[in-house]
Formats: structure tokens, sequence, C-alpha cells
């Protein structure tokens, strides 16, 4: 008898563990749309109410896009949409991914944590947070 309550102590367990895992999953994913919060270089903000607007979009097929907008002076004049940068991306570990912007040709190293997109690091880094 304590072995089959032991059992099924460890099915219920498991069961729950494995609902828990998913829903992780889902809620850890790069795919999606992503706001850019901040843009630090040598670890000082250098972005301003114009960069802030720019929007990344992560796709399920590995590619996405940045749409950046731009102003001259971001104090008076409305903020534009001045560039849209191809992108591909792969998992490198449980949490980290390779992005490629297209064109630039460069690769760089994303963490994600949570709803929070680290890509860069070192004296570069931007941060996006999950739309």
């Amino acid at each position: 008898m304590k072995k089959l309550l032991l059992l099924f102590a460890f099915l219920i367990f498991s069961c729950s563990s494995s609902d828990d895992s998913d829903n992780d999953y889902s809620n850890t994913s790069i795919v999606g749309s992503w706001q850019l919060t901040t843009m630090l270089e040598g670890g000082i903000p250098a972005h301003n109410r114009c960069d802030l607007k720019s929007i990344m979009t992560v796709l399920e097929t590995n590619t996405g896009n940045l749409i950046q907008y731009y102003s001259i002076d971001d104090t008076s004049e409305s903020c534009e949409e001045s560039l849209t940068i191809d992108m591909t991306w792969s998992l490198a570990s449980s949490s980290t991914y390779n992005i490629t912007f297209l064109g630039a040709g460069e690769s760089l190293s994303a963490v994600l944590d949570g709803e929070t997109l680290t890509i860069g690091s070192g004296d570069e880094v931007i941060v996006f947070t999950k739309n």
C-alpha cells in the first residue's frame, strides 16, 4: 500500500512539474514583438526619445526585422522611421541566441531573461522588453 501511495504522489508531482516547464517555455520565447528600452555605450545611456520607439519583430521562422526611428532634434521634431533592418536568429543555448542583422553582416549574442532581451556585451548593449 505504501508503494502505491508513493507511486501516486510521484505521478502527481511529475505531471505538475511538466506543466510548469511548458508554461515557463511559453513565457520565455524570443518570438514576438520587442520594444527598445535602453541603449548603453560604455555603460552610459545613449538613446533619445525617438530611439525608444524602435521595435524588433522576431518570427518563428528564425527571421525578423528591426524598425529604427530617428530625429535630428528629438526635442522639437517628430520621430520618423529611418531604417528597417532584416535579421535572422538561432538558439545558441537555453537562454542565449545568435542574432545576425543582415546588410550589416553583424552577428551578436542575445540573452533572454523572462521579458527582457539584452543584445551585445561590453561597451555596446541594447535592451528590449517584450510587448
